[in-house]
């Protein structure tokens, strides 16, 4: 048995080749390692024990890369917050203690298979900063309590403000 099918092959070696290919890409990739790990020791209060990291690349100097595939290449500033890429970003600075350029690389994962380099603005890595620290608080709680709970046992539920306006219009 194939852990990837044909498709899924295909695909990976054409966003590999559209790497290749973007000289941005190409150049913010150069000279860094691979697959570092960030580690600090954020035991705050002895209740976390630590937190890590991985960016797919890391310059000596600081500055890291991440590499992000996407269906929905031209939508992909939508996902930077969605899927957490932002904090991602952030965390890498609070490990790091310093704010260095973080940057991705972003495959479209279906024909035409685009890439290109998004640089984060210090907007998207304060955004992430403020979420982490929101949510090292539910994480100390989990330790202190050792409980783990999937998921919040209630919540309230708004609308969009867009269909909000929408109603207001109408």
């Amino acid at each position: 048995d194939f852990v990837l099918n044909p498709l899924e092959a295909v695909a990976i070696e054409r966003m590999a080749e559209a790497v290749y290919r973007n000289p941005d890409a190409q150049a913010v990739i150069r000279g860094a390692r691979t697959q570092a790990s960030l580690i600090d020791d954020w035991a705050l209060e002895d209740v976390i024990p630590g937190i890590q990291s991985r960016p797919d690349w890391l310059h000596d100097s600081g500055p890291t890369v991440d590499l992000k595939s996407t269906a929905d290449f031209a939508r992909y500033d939508d996902a930077i917050g969605n899927l957490g890429a932002h904090s991602q970003a952030a965390m890498i600075s609070m490990i790091q203690k310093a704010d260095h350029e973080r940057t991705l690389i972003v495959c479209e994962n279906v024909w035409p298979y685009r890439c290109q380099v998004i640089d984060l603005s210090m907007t998207w890595l304060e955004i992430g900063r403020t979420w982490i620290e929101s949510h090292l608080t539910t994480l100390r709680e989990c330790y202190t309590r050792d409980e783990w709970p999937l998921c919040a046992t209630r919540r309230v539920s708004s609308p969009p403000q867009w269909l909000v306006r929408r109603m207001e219009n109408e």
